[in-house]
């Protein structure tokens, strides 16, 4: 429920809005039958309207035209989360979205891996360096485990997932 004026309204319709607001939302009033609490109440007031639109700004694109992180977009995620939090996300990318096509990527590469190094006997790398096996064996042990940890950070709603193997040293120095 949104509480605005002291009264109590629900989303009832989500609406495409202009490019400054690309989305409307329009609020119905609550009803007020059978006693029904909402679950969550968010206080809509002037407090809340200037949180949102910092937030709003801060992911925002500055020059509010589609960036050309595109062409690099699904190898973005593997930076660090530091390099998410303060590069990408200003320049309006969603680092959980960049953090999920790289996880999703390296998923795909371990797969491919395994499939050449099974059926084919000869890995990518080796296929294209010519003597580097033992980085397809390395991927094949480690992709999967990277992919895992933050596909898992991303469900549990980590702001700014971290980069490719950034969660080892964390995990070994909690230890």
């Amino acid at each position: 429920a949104i509480e605005f004026e002291g009264r109590r309204y629900y989303l009832s319709r989500k609406m495409v809005g202009d490019e400054e607001r690309p989305v409307r939302y329009e609020l119905a009033p609550w009803p007020d039958f059978a006693g029904i609490r909402p679950p969550v109440t968010i206080l809509y007031d002037e407090d809340y309207v200037a949180l949102r639109d910092g937030a709003f700004k801060k992911i925002r694109p500055v020059t509010g035209h589609r960036t050309n992180w595109r062409f690099v977009y699904p190898l973005l995620g593997f930076f660090p989360a530091g390099f998410k939090e303060h590069v990408l996300e200003p320049n309006g990318i969603n680092p959980l979205r960049v953090s999920l096509l790289s996880s999703l990527l390296a998923y795909v590469v371990f797969v491919a891996e395994l499939a050449c190094l099974f059926f084919f006997h000869f890995g990518i790398f080796q296929r294209v360096t010519g003597e580097l096996i033992w980085l397809d064996y390395l991927a094949v042990v480690l992709l999967p485990f990277d992919s895992a940890v933050r596909i898992y950070q991303i469900f549990t709603s980590v702001r700014y997932p971290d980069g490719f193997f950034e969660w080892l040293p964390k995990l070994l120095w909690r230890s």
